[in-house]
Parts: C-alpha cells; structure tokens; sequence
C-alpha cells in the first residue's frame, strides 16, 4: 500500500511538471521580428487629429439627451508609402494608481457607447505624404448621465504570435474624447446655487440674532 501511494504520488509531481513545462512553452512563444519592426515603423508615421484641435490628446464636447455630434477627423501619413489604418471606439478608463491618468481598454471592451457612433469607416488607405479627412457621428442615448469617456484608438496591423499561437500583438495610438452631459451640468449648478443661498440665509439669520441679543436692555 505505501509503493503504490508513493507511485501516486511520483505520478502527480511529473503531472505538475509538465503541465509548468507547457506553461512556460506558452509564455515564451515569440514574435516575427520583421514584422513587429514593420508594424511599429508604419504606426509611428502616421498621425489622427481632431480637425478642430490637431495635435491635441482630448477632446471635450458637451451634450444634451440625443444630441448628434459630429466628430472630424483628420489621418495624416507621413511617409513616402500608402499605409492602411484602422480606428475603433473603446470605453475609457483611468489607471489604477496614484496618477489617475486617463487610459483605453483593451480592443473589444466597447460596451457602453461604441454602438452609438455611426457614420464612420473603420478601415482605410491613407496615401503617402497625404492627409484625408474622416467623419463619425455620435449621438448620445437618451439615458446618459455624469461624464462619459471613452477613447478613439487607431492602428495599422496586428501581429501574430510565433509556434502556431492563436492570438496577435497589437500596437496602437489613442485619443480621448469626453461628453459631458448637459441636463446634469444643469442639475449640478443648479444645487450648488441652492446651496449657497441656504448658507447665506443661516448665515444671515446668525447674524441678526447675535446682532438683537446684543442690544438687549439691562435689567
């Protein structure tokens, strides 16, 4: 009975192993160098803006309840090559530090407000030495309340992963765009002022009545 527990036992540690041996297999899987260079060489050459704020990394718009914005772009690729690109809209979020810095999720974490742009196409040749201007329209749903953010992200081609692994390595810019919502910009000027003028009523009313007790007569 202790041969074969310690058998069992023998069995289940080179199982362990193995299956860290395959684990390591798979986190050591490698990149086609070429292609990466590529990938970052063409990224790095070509430029998104905003039409009404080129070289800015956000932008801001406010909106009331379906309101439709447009939302111009304009792709500028500055080298001697025609390059295809592509842009997608991802939720935005903030890093998980200190900092608080704006970031994007990651390619397909574009549930709230992706499917409310239209108008836009996803991929295109921009030629070389040109700049060519796109549009997209974004209309913002009926229930939206607080601050929406959320990232315009462009890149030009993934790369796959070496040994026959099912996933790519993507590269990628990315600008912010934030929608302030004007119903609750209304609501929230509209307590602050309601606020103020009860302090200045409480305060007012203190003053009265220190003001009356002071000149009370003396008996």
């Amino acid at each position: 009975m202790k041969k074969i527990f310690i058998a069992v036992f023998f069995l289940l540690r080179v199982c362990a192993y193995t299956s860290a041996d395959t684990g390591m297999k798979y986190i050591d899987a490698k990149v086609d160098g070429n292609k990466l260079n590529e990938a970052n060489a063409d990224l790095a050459q070509i430029e998104i803006d905003f039409c009404n704020k080129p070289g800015q990394k956000a932008i801001v718009y406010t909106l009331a309840s379906k309101w439709r914005q447009d939302i111009c772009l304009k792709a500028r690729n500055m080298s001697t090559k025609d390059i295809q690109a592509t842009i997608e809209f991802v939720d935005g979020t903030v890093t998980n530090d200190q900092r608080q810095n704006k970031a994007c999720m990651q390619q397909g974490e574009n549930q709230k407000f992706w499917k409310y742009v239209t108008g836009f196409t996803a991929s295109f040749t921009i030629p070389a030495n040109s700049t060519i201007t796109h549009h997209a329209t974004f209309t913002l749903p009926k229930w939206a309340t607080w601050t929406i953010n959320w990232c315009l992200v462009y890149y030009t081609k993934s790369v796959k992963m070496g040994d026959g692994m099912n996933f790519s390595v993507l590269m990628r810019k990315a600008k912010f765009i934030d929608i302030q919502v004007r119903e609750y910009l209304f609501f929230q000027k509209y307590l602050v002022w309601v606020l103020i003028i009860l302090l200045l009523r409480y305060y007012t009313k203190v003053f009265l009545f220190s003001n009356k007790t002071k000149k009370l007569p003396k008996r």
